[in-house]
């Protein structure tokens, strides 16, 4: 049997090695080699040196499987799960339009499947907004009728990360700028923000500012309470333990299904009587949201969301029909309360 010389013998550098395909992609086309092509063709994508592995960053993954140009967006329905997720409501008052920048991308917000009712609401408020009687449909005072600006130039206004651009009470106490590395990243992947104009979206989806609360019953749409949660009926959320600091309003436009929501109260306690907090329900809020992404460990459990919050003020947790109920006690001014201060 005859044996290669040795100047005939193949030589790779060193550390590399031939790539074996399935006998199947010899009968493709070079195109499928591409790794979307090569998904759609039931082969594996390459993975170069270097490379992340899919579906190892929270924001890739809750995105979905990659859509190929000219395919229709999919109705949302189950997402790729994470540990923990915290449902915050947006916030009346919102930042300036930013100086410059990209518009919004409706189909890069979070769940593209809900691109569709999202444009259906931004048309509907546009034309609320430039009719006479816009300011009388959104609640605005004549002192307000500027904001409407806002509205009629939704597609062009520059976009900023949805947590720029909420402000107020909640997103105060939140302080999102100040959060350690490892609790920004938690953020970025745990929160969504029920808006009533975008819908469940991401701290980190670029948004222009607007004019529109939840509370809103826009011509041609509804309230808009009752639109989102038709929109989202099949959304389930991407969390194993859900923190539900959203205000009624926007709670219902969203209703996930799981065993494992705790709705978050904040109760104030004088003389041994227990009351409803309002003024300051959104700052408790802000607080137990940001004492959770700022915990050693990410809670697994109700119990151990109960344990974080009450290293640092007391409150108490309630099994109710469905879900859990977080009740958080403060004192007058909304700080939270240690249970030996009672």
């Amino acid at each position: 049997m005859l044996q290669p010389s040795p100047g005939r013998a193949e030589r790779r550098p060193l550390g590399l090695r031939r790539e074996v395909l399935p006998e199947s992609a010899d009968r493709l086309p070079a195109q499928c080699r591409q790794p979307r092509i090569r998904a759609r063709a039931g082969l594996r994508p390459r993975r170069l040196p270097g490379q992340r592995q899919a579906g190892a960053d929270h924001d890739a993954a809750d995105q979905g499987p990659a859509r190929l140009p000219g395919e229709p967006l999919a109705r949302p329905t189950a997402l790729r799960s994470t540990v923990l997720l915290i449902l915050l409501p947006p916030s009346e008052g919102k930042a300036a339009p930013a100086g410059r920048g990209r518009p919004v991308d409706i189909d890069a917000l979070w769940t593209p499947g809900l691109a569709g009712a999202r444009r259906k609401i931004v048309d509907a408020l546009r034309e609320a907004s430039a009719g006479p009687d816009g300011a009388a449909v959104l609640g605005l005072t004549d002192g307000r009728r500027s904001e409407l600006d806002l509205n009629l130039r939704l597609p062009d206004l520059p976009a900023r990360p949805a947590g720029e651009v909420y402000t107020g009470v909640l997103y105060d106490a939140l302080r999102l700028t100040e959060l350690s590395s490892r609790a920004k990243r938690r953020a970025n992947a745990a929160i969504r923000v029920q808006s009533a104009l975008w819908g469940p979206i991401k701290i980190t989806d670029r948004i222009p500012p607007y004019r529109l609360s939840i509370g809103t019953s826009l011509p041609g749409i509804g309230p808009l309470a009752g639109f989102w949660r038709s929109e989202t009926a099949d959304l389930d959320a991407p969390g194993e333990l859900i923190i539900d600091c959203r205000s009624t309003g926007y709670a219902t436009a969203w209703q996930p299904r799981s065993d494992k929501l705790i709705k978050v109260t904040a109760l104030t306690e004088k003389d041994g009587v227990r009351s409803v907090v309002s003024h300051f329900a959104k700052h408790t809020r802000g607080v137990v949201a940001r004492l959770l992404l700022e915990a050693e460990r990410t809670p697994r459990t109700p119990q151990q969301v109960r344990d974080i919050i009450a290293r640092h003020g007391h409150c108490e947790l309630d099994r109710m029909r469905t879900g859990w109920q977080l009740s958080v006690i403060t004192d007058a001014a909304g700080r939270l309360r240690m249970a030996a201060d009672q």
